[in-house]
């Protein structure tokens, strides 16, 4: 005998133990599902492949040995085999079929590097999953694939993975860290972090990404971090961006107001609109020279925020940039900018002093709203000052004394 039928053994109920012959080379389909009282089995070395659904609902399985000769093992085979705490995968496998492990009480799982794909739900509802390794074999997880792992506290997504199902990691409610080779289901779809977890646009990022989740780590794989990627993930408290990425987009962190710190590496050059937008925890952001533009609203109401120096390959500084950031107590601008936006650092109630070069040739309106006893150091002379175009009320209520390197003048708008 060779093969042992499908649904050969089909909830036999009472069977307890059985013995496989040596001569087997197949396990097929449904071969032993329901047979709830099958406590353990240990398959012969020449058995090479085990069908779809072969041990589903074997509630009492305990142990079983797959030999290392195994190559294929089909969809939902261990599925509801719910005394199951751990099982050794072969190398030869080459995917973890849908639901294969469903509602199994696995405790960790180490996946074999010959697998290069991990099927929808195939972890699903493992409950007591602390934790899985993932192989750089690895290139797509399905949909769904470990949604309701209540347990797992962190996962690593190796670089060879390209695509991540929708609801792939839906309710780990334990998740406290995360590693990803780019943010989303792709780098080319999908980008918002919520996808993974069951969002199906951006604006759902906080109801679907777990609160428990306060790391990202992005790896070098990344390249840049698209408009909304992070938006609104509010109980992040750190994102780790690697030195491939160039641009950060629009919103990519609006609203992460539990971040306190972040560092942006020396290969980004531009910061989209609204990029940090109430990320009111941010105590310190060193924004790097490579940096040549950063967009409106970009720091708005970063609120913890401290210092901050303008690089200097950046020309302008967009209207409402900095706006609200009442904690600012410094601003270092370089020699290159040329115009200070509409409101670019309204009510910084905490800035005191700024140092201006003579580079800037326009201060829009607004710019300086609410700065109470600014004093401003202008490295230029006072006819420079004057020449400078300046909008409607740009120092409105804080009428600051300028000192220029040819003596000072009051500014009176």
């Amino acid at each position: 005998m060779t093969s042992i039928g499908g649904g050969a053994f089909y909830e036999c109920t009472s069977l307890t133990s059985i013995i496989i012959s040596n001569g087997v080379t197949r396990i097929s389909d449904n071969v032993f599902g329901g047979c709830t009282l099958l406590t353990s089995i240990n398959i012969p070395d020449g058995v090479t492949s085990v069908g779809s659904c072969a041990f589903y609902g074997c509630a009492s399985l305990t142990s079983i040995n797959i030999p290392d000769g195994v190559v294929s093992i089909g969809g939902s085979a261990f599925h509801g085999c719910t005394s199951l705490t751990s099982i050794i995968i072969p190398n030869g496998v080459t995917s973890i079929e849908q639901q294969t492990f469903r509602y199994c009480p696995l405790t960790s799982f180490t996946i074999p590097d010959s697998v290069t794909s991990i099927g929808m739900h195939a972890f699903s509802n493992c409950a007591s999953l602390t934790s899985v390794t993932i192989p750089n074999s690895v290139t797509s997880i399905g949909d769904s694939a470990f949604s309701f792992c209540v347990s797992l506290t962190s996962i690593n997504i190796p670089d060879s993975v390209i695509s991540i199902g929708k609801y792939a990691f839906d309710r780990c409610d334990s998740l406290e860290a995360i590693t990803l080779p780019f943010v989303g289901g792709s780098a080319s779809k999908n980008r918002f972090l919520g996808y993974i977890f069951g969002a199906t646009e951006h604006s759902e990022n906080s109801r679907y990404v777990p609160h428990s989740l306060k790391e990202v780590i992005l790896s070098d794989n990344c390249t840049e971090i698209v408009n909304y990627a992070f938006y609104n993930c509010s109980h992040l408290t750190s994102i780790t961006i690697p030195n491939r990425v160039t641009s950060i987009g629009d919103r990519a962190f609006y609203n992460c107001s539990s971040m306190a710190s972040i560092s942006i590496p020396n290969s980004v050059t531009s910061i989209g609109d609204s990029a940090f937008y109430n990320c009111s925890s941010l105590a310190s952001i060193p924004i790097p020279n490579s940096v040549t533009s950063i967009g409106e609203y970009a720091f708005y109401k970063c609120t913890s925020l401290t210092s901050i120096t303008i690089p200097d390959n950046v020309t302008g500084i967009s209207k409402y940039a900095f706006f609200g950031c009442d904690s600012l107590t410094s601003v270092t601008i370089s020699d290159g900018v040329t115009s200070i936006g509409k409101s670019a650092f309204g009510i910084c109630n905490g800035l005191k002093s700024i140092v201006i070069p003579n580079s800037v040739k326009s201060i829009g309106g607004d710019a300086f709203l609410g700065c109470e006893g600014l004093d401003i150091s202008y490295n230029g002379t006072i006819a420079q000052w004057h020449n400078i175009s300046k909008g409607l009320g740009a120092f409105t209520s804080c009428k600051p004394n300028v000192h220029c390197i040819d003596g000072d003048c009051k500014v009176n708008s």
